[in-house]
């Protein structure tokens, strides 16, 4: 990203918080809440936040509702109204409320924080992950470094992108008093070897980083690599080449196990016994 760009979004977002902070006042978090449980939230809060003596001079009041999970926001305007019940039941104030709209100051943050997501996403899915990072989607299977790897490569080639998200993300938080700030997002990237990996990543706010959770590693021929090498035995995959097929038997010997030499759908069995003279029984040969 251009550094005279980011200066200028920094400058932006900075003048977004005074902007907002000048309204600050009724700004309530809803992590993850659908619209129904917003309004919930929302007479919830007026029972809270009007008194006896406002409700009786029929004081109004607006509330927004902070969605940052959803990119969301929704306000209301809420009053507290004596409701007559039958006797021996006391009368009693309950809270009403009906949807407005939000004020160009609450809801311009978060169309900004859109758009960067929309930026670091699309940055992502423009990657490739080269073979010097991840060699093949094989080597997932009880691999320690493959997703730390994955996570040092997103984090070198999207800093700028990370960076600006991060910033949107914390001027919401000081403006909206918000605790829960993780957007977890999904999306997919290429492997240079052939085939993909689906990744879930969450933006870390000190420092600005991505956390990256592989959740799935697909071959070039369309095959699921289990991650645990537990999950490997009697499975069956489909095999594009002979080639293909001794790739894929090379990472299979390391957990003793291997696939036939040909092309088409084969299942992963354990190595043929080989017993040299002295009888011992040795894995699978390379």
């Amino acid at each position: 990203m251009n550094f005279n760009r980011l200066l200028m979004k920094v400058c932006f977002i900075a003048c977004m918080i005074f902007s907002a902070n000048i309204y600050a006042n009724n700004y309530v978090e809803c992590y993850d809440c659908s619209s129904e449980e917003m309004k919930s939230v929302a007479l919830t809060w007026a029972k809270n936040n009007i008194s006896d003596s406002e409700a009786r001079n029929n004081v109004r009041k607006d509330v927004h509702l902070i969605n940052i999970l959803d990119n969301n926001v929704e306000s209301y305007q809420v009053h507290l109204q004596l409701v007559q019940v039958p006797p021996p039941l006391s009368s009693t104030m309950l809270p009403f409320g009906e949807k407005i709209y939000t004020p160009i100051e609450v809801s311009r943050l978060l169309v900004d924080l859109e758009s960067a997501r929309s930026q670091l996403l699309n940055a992502g899915r423009n990657l490739t992950v080269p073979t010097s990072v991840v060699s093949d989607a094989w080597q997932f299977t009880n691999c320690a470094f493959c997703e730390n790897n994955v996570d040092s490569f997103l984090n070198s080639s999207l800093s700028g992108e990370i960076l600006t998200v991060q910033l949107t993300i914390t001027a919401i938080a000081k403006t909206f008093g918000l605790i829960e700030t993780g957007i977890p997002d999904t999306f997919r990237i290429e492997l240079e070897a052939g085939g993909f990996l689906e990744l879930l990543i969450t933006i870390n706010n000190e420092p600005a980083t991505l956390k990256v959770v592989v959740t799935k590693a697909v071959d070039q021929d369309n095959n699921t690599v289990p991650f645990s090498a537990d999950k490997l035995r009697n499975l069956i995959i489909q095999i594009s080449s002979v080639n293909r097929a001794s790739n894929i038997d090379s990472f299979l010997n390391n957990f003793n196990l291997a696939i036939p030499h040909m092309m088409g759908v084969v299942t992963i069995n354990d190595c043929p016994s080989i017993v040299d003279e002295d009888e011992i029984p040795r894995p699978c040969s390379k």
